[in-house]
């Protein structure tokens, strides 16, 4: 393939995302709904807060490693959970943490006990099982933050 057949290519392929990037504006300006951040957005945002070292990891509560990273890193942090196992009555989830900005991406292992049914909190084995797995996945968090 010659260079001017590849360059015109690329033009073509910049023109139609450039379309379709419009014509996304232009249905969420008629629905009134506001646009996700691309991730260039993100980008901007995540290049305010570059001194890591600076960042307070030590003292992220239970409950807390997305109210820390929405502090730090407002709309431009994402996970995915990549496994969820339940052995025995312990809830084990593999989180990857992406930080869009700064292009991190960080993946831990977090894990937590499921607590008995009989104590009251839950009404069921799923419900109990359910808070298990969140604080699994807050668990693989703060494990993630703490490898910035």
């Amino acid at each position: 393939m010659s260079s001017g057949s590849t360059r015109g290519l690329l033009d073509s392929f910049d023109a139609l995302i450039e379309g379709n990037r419009q014509q996304m504006d232009e249905l969420y300006g008629q629905s009134g709904a506001t646009p996700p951040r691309s991730v260039s957005q993100a980008a901007d945002v995540g290049e305010e807060l570059t001194r890591f070292e600076d960042l307070d990891r030590q003292s992220i509560g239970e409950g807390q490693s997305a109210v820390w990273l929405n502090k730090n890193f407002p709309d431009a942090w994402r996970y995915e959970i990549r496994d969820r196992r339940r052995q025995g009555n312990e809830v084990v989830v593999l989180c990857r943490l992406d930080l869009l900005g700064h292009k991190i991406h960080k993946a831990q292992f977090g894990s937590a006990m499921i607590p008995a049914t009989e104590i009251g909190e839950y009404r069921n084995e799923r419900e109990a099982e359910s808070a298990a797995y969140e604080s699994a996945v807050d668990d693989a968090l703060r494990q993630c933050i703490q490898y910035l």
